[in-house]
């Protein structure tokens, strides 16, 4: 089976309300839920279960003293991330028998204004539906709940960020409602120090994290402590596949990955997510006059082995810490189209815009990635 759990949906009218959305950028366009189920090949899609929506990183603002914000000033401050948890609760109610239906939904939370802020989040997102809290435990039941965990996003914060006292105080927080969180970090556009400050974070929480998610765009990470909250590290915190393979065993940014994660590792709450990575590889070169045998991959214009010689130094340390049994799996659609249509797709495949081929071409990449991490 099938649970994909990272993507990202979004109607043309939030297009302007994205913060890293521009004209000019590929995705300017709607990207729905019948446009996802197309992108799944007919071979697969007995086996899709659904997927979790994850927030797309909506503009929202910060009250100037939020002790003292009226409901009304909170309605405003957020207006933006409560319409999108909106609308894709709205999708999980109805789902049409020809789309995938949603599982889950991790929303965008105010995580470092603290526990008061968020309790009133939380108000606002139970007025909206999907909320069921346990009348004995005082937690989220995630099982009959459509609100699985939050998501804030630190790959674009001043280093310190999540290290504030409020900031720990929301992850808490977070813990004793029993829910997720993801951790957006980016070791290769913001630096390392991000993932040592995570172990820093992980070392403050102690037996109060909840299950954190680290994003590495390829991979992700997620705690879940004793308490049952999980921490997740969003996409294996973005590793730098542009870093030569050849050159990878003595680059510093991989030793120090090396070096750290085994820290993150040793926390049992963490578990990481692989998920699309194409955004975030370089051009790499072209076939010469073959095709994979793999029919999930045939759209692509990159060798796969070529790929996976990227993928694979960082992916084998995360299987040996991680183990299969505290990995997920994420395509990261529609993001995983950026970079593979522009690096890695055949323009002689009929693959619709911005269809199937990425996200079949994951799939494929994860298949022969598995098998040659077993192997090993």
């Amino acid at each position: 089976p099938i649970l994909d759990t990272h993507i990202h949906l979004f109607t043309q009218s939030h297009l302007p309300i994205l913060a890293w959305m521009a004209d000019t950028n590929l995705l300017y366009r709607a990207h729905t839920p019948s446009e996802y189920a197309s992108c799944v090949p007919s071979s697969l899609a007995p086996s899709h279960r659904g997927f979790i929506f994850v927030e797309t990183d909506c503009r929202y603002t910060d009250p100037d003293v939020p002790a003292t914000a009226s409901s009304s000033d909170l309605n405003e401050a957020w207006k933006y991330v409560l319409n999108e948890y909106e609308f894709v609760y709205n999708i999980s109610k109805t789902p049409c028998s020809e789309e995938i239906p949603v599982r889950g939904i991790v929303p965008w939370a105010p995580v470092h204004l603290g526990p008061e802020m968020l309790e009133k989040y939380l108000q606002k997102l139970n007025s909206i539906g999907g909320v069921i809290v346990d009348p004995v435990t005082g937690k989220i039941d995630k099982m009959k709940s459509v609100l699985k965990g939050f998501r804030y996003l630190l790959q674009d914060k001043p280093s310190g960020a999540m290290l504030k006292e409020k900031f720990i105080a929301g992850l808490k927080w977070v813990a004793s409602k029993g829910l997720i969180f993801e951790i957006g970090i980016d070791i290769r556009s913001g630096g390392i120090w991000q993932m040592e400050e995570f172990v820093a974070l992980l070392e403050k929480l102690g037996d109060n994290a909840p299950t954190l998610v680290i994003s590495m765009s390829f991979p992700l990470a997620r705690l879940s402590p004793p308490n049952g909250s999980l921490l997740h590290p969003d996409h294996l915190c973005k590793p730098d596949f542009h870093i030569p393979p050849l050159k990878l065993s003595k680059h510093p940014t991989y030793q120090a990955f090396s070096t750290l994660l085994p820290k993150i590792a040793s926390h049992p709450t963490t578990v990481i997510k692989l998920s699309g990575a194409f955004s975030e590889l370089p051009p790499l070169s072209t076939l010469q006059g073959t095709t994979p045998s793999n029919p999930l991959l045939q759209s692509l214009q990159t060798s796969p082995s070529e790929i996976l010689d990227r993928i694979y130094p960082w992916a084998s340390i995360v299987f040996k810490l991680f183990t299969p049994r505290r990995l997920i799996w994420g395509s990261d659609w529609p993001i995983c189209n950026i970079g593979y249509f522009e690096n890695h797709q055949d323009a002689s495949k009929e693959v619709p815009m911005p269809g199937g081929g990425a996200w079949s071409a994951w799939v494929g990449l994860m298949e022969m990635l598995l098998e040659k991490l077993v192997e090993d």
